[in-house]
């Protein structure tokens, strides 16, 4: 929405919002009501990212072979990232079927403000998000520093030694795991 002083405004404030629960339990604002079957579809993809982060981790670890490749670490530390980042979403989808929704926006979907102390933020919802935001950032650098690593290796085969890697991944370290933390 465009000012008289040509300046934009959003007329919408969405934390500022509160959806009216049907008679049914669903929620009619903003497809709240959608918010079931894409439940289960994270609950389902985010099972199977926890088992294929949790084969990659164990393989890695079994391996003596493996853990002896130095570009191989990097997938490793990303398997880790995942497996948190998967957790969330396997924990935010336990909450909202169990029907505890102060796990998700600021713990106000359908919770009686009334009952709420000071409005502060439920604990289950800041975990939720500190855990979404930091193993998705976290993902997000792995990934990253595995793509350059790859580039590393194709473009500088001869020159990139294994000392070389080494150092690469301490800066993947700082970057992958710093970064979201900050």
């Amino acid at each position: 929405c465009f000012r008289p002083d040509g300046t934009f405004a959003p007329v919408f404030v969405y934390s500022e919002w509160t959806p009216t629960r049907l008679s049914d339990g669903r929620y009619e604002e903003e497809g709240f009501d959608l918010v079931p079957p894409i439940n289960w579809l994270l609950l389902v993809t985010a099972t199977f990212s926890l088992c294929g982060s949790i084969s990659i981790i164990y393989t890695f670890y079994k391996s003596k072979k493996l853990r002896a490749k130095q570009d191989l670490h990097l997938i490793f530390f990303m398997a880790i990232a995942d497996l948190g980042f998967a957790f969330k979403f396997i924990l935010s989808a336990s909450f909202i079927f169990a029907g505890k929704l102060e796990i998700i926006n600021y713990g106000r979907y359908g919770v009686n403000k009334d009952l709420m102390v000071n409005n502060e933020v439920a604990p289950m919802c800041l975990v939720s998000g500190i855990l979404g935001q930091f193993f998705g950032l976290s993902t997000i650098c792995w990934n990253c520093t595995i793509a350059i690593n790859l580039i590393f290796n194709m473009k500088y085969a001869v020159k990139y030694t294994l000392d070389k890697k080494k150092n690469f991944e301490i800066f993947s370290h700082i970057l992958s795991w710093g970064l979201p933390l900050i």
